[in-house]
């Protein structure tokens, strides 16, 4: 019997599970077959990895936005699209890249063994052109995610080499099986990811999410379980407004993560260097003479100064207007207009933002200008910042006070303000001239507390955690 030129088995009877002895292929497709598992495997090992490292971030994790944010697989993590995938299915992103990478190792395998039962070897190849084909596509769609929050993860993108080398063994390294069997092979691939996900749905479950979500979360419950979002300051100065029992009850209903998440800000804020707090130039929100301060440190391109920008205005809403005021700095990740930074080409948006911002300062309208270029700082342009800042200045004045010297020395002394921390990105928080974090739960439970730390409240926290050596989560390129 003349052998066939397939890579695969060549049944009499393709239906039948029943050996067979003749038909045998000319080439054997077991190299590929062990290449395709080993792809599986290291696809697999390096998910780990990436889960540990995750864990990690979650352990250690500071909410900034570091020098090199473009290249941190921290705050792609903690970003909209791999935070709803962890919520939504219980496991993290690096969690799925597990299970595709066991599915992927098993099918090769299964396949190698049932080389020489026809019908499932066909089954089994059909299965592993499947999940192939949708390793492919989940790694397109995790970069069309990266681009459009425009981060790059650069630790997972040897998971994107090693499935878009899986997909190319299965799906162009070997000849199509002439019997395929697509429903077989959907049952097979599906049962066998079903199997992975629940097997790792535990751990999945067990992985915090991200501080951002936590915040989220908690200032919610916080709003809805003291019922104080409608209550207001009234004639005597808001002395209706009892904070220490909104600060009780605040601790007593916060979920775990965020009690931690406060208990660990607490120990950044008691450990930090104390300076006397500047005058602001203005007050972007809040009350002047309201017992706490916060100072706060943004670039326009940092997603978690957008988030704080939110936090702040939410939390403005649940506590009396004489509570705290906000202080709003600027320290732009540019060296063109940033001295403690190294320039990187041309000067940018963000030097261009702080300055229109700065120029807004005296209209009182800052915090709602600010508000503005958050919302458009995905793709955000010189043009667009002028259009956006049209309403609050017009052009020809603007132009005039972003090119004049005094502006230039209001950028200046905010960078060199906030060089005193020596911070690691965006947003620096001072409270009070002391360094704390953009953790929601924290600021609330701070303005409660009237900028306390050794209120007997927090008596109840967990202990807070070491910090993660080599793991905050930011880069600093």
């Amino acid at each position: 019997m003349t052998a066939t030129p397939d890579d695969t088995p060549s049944p009499q009877n393709p239906a039948s599970d029943q050996p067979i002895a003749e038909g045998l292929p000319t080439r054997d497709p077991s190299r590929a077959l062990y290449l395709l598992a080993t792809l599986g495997t290291a696809t697999a090992l390096w998910a780990i990895f990436l889960w540990s490292e995750l864990l990690q971030a979650r352990a250690g994790e500071k909410p900034f936005c570091g020098f090199g944010e473009s290249l941190d697989c921290g705050s792609l993590w903690s970003a909209a699209f791999a935070t709803t995938i962890h919520q939504t299915t219980g496991l993290p992103v690096a969690g799925w890249g597990l299970v595709w990478g066991l599915v992927a190792t098993l099918l090769p395998l299964a396949a190698l063994a049932y080389a020489h039962l026809p019908a499932r070897y066909a089954a089994t190849r059909s299965a592993i052109d499947l999940v192939a084909g949708g390793g492919a596509v989940g790694i397109a769609v995790l970069l069309a995610a990266s681009a459009q929050e425009r981060l790059f993860c650069t630790s997972c993108a040897l998971t994107y080499v090693f499935t878009l080398a899986y997909a190319g063994v299965a799906l162009f390294g070997m000849r199509r099986h002439p019997q395929a069997r697509f429903m077989p092979g959907v049952m097979a691939a599906g049962g066998l990811t079903v199997a992975a996900y629940l097997l790792l749905l535990y751990p999945g479950l067990r992985t915090p999410k991200s501080l951002q979500a936590t915040e989220r979360q908690a200032l919610a419950a916080a709003a809805k379980t003291q019922s104080i979002a409608a209550e207001s300051e009234n004639t005597d100065g808001g002395a209706a407004f009892d904070k220490d029992a909104r600060l009780q009850e605040l601790i007593a209903n916060l979920p775990p993560e965020a009690l931690q998440g406060i208990s660990d800000s607490l120990e950044v804020y008691r450990k930090s260097p104390y300076f006397t707090p500047e005058q602001p130039r203005v007050v972007s929100l809040g009350s002047v003479g309201a017992p706490v301060l916060i100072t706060e440190f943004t670039d326009i391109l940092c997603g978690h100064c957008a988030t704080l920008h939110q936090t702040l205005g939410y939390l403005a809403t649940l506590v009396p207007p004489t509570s705290f005021f906000i202080d709003a700095r600027h320290f732009p990740l540019d060296g063109n207009c940033n001295r403690h930074l190294q320039p990187r080409g041309a000067e940018s948006v963000r030097c261009v933002a702080a300055r229109a911002q700065l120029c807004v300062e005296p209209s009182g309208r800052l915090y709602e200008l600010s508000g503005e270029l958050f919302k458009r700082q995905k793709g955000l342009t010189e043009e667009d910042v002028f259009n956006i800042a049209a309403p609050f200045i017009e052009r020809p004045e603007l132009e005039q006070c972003m090119a004049s010297e005094e502006t230039q020395i209001k950028l200046r002394h905010d960078v060199d303000y906030a060089w005193r921390f020596r911070p690691t990105g965006t947003p620096l928080v001072l409270i009070n001239g002391r360094q704390g974090t953009q953790f929601g739960p924290f600021l609330f439970a701070m303005i409660l507390a009237e900028g306390r730390d050794d209120h007997p409240v927090f008596g109840s926290l967990p202990a807070p955690r070491p910090p993660q050596a080599g793991h905050e989560g930011h880069s600093h390129g």
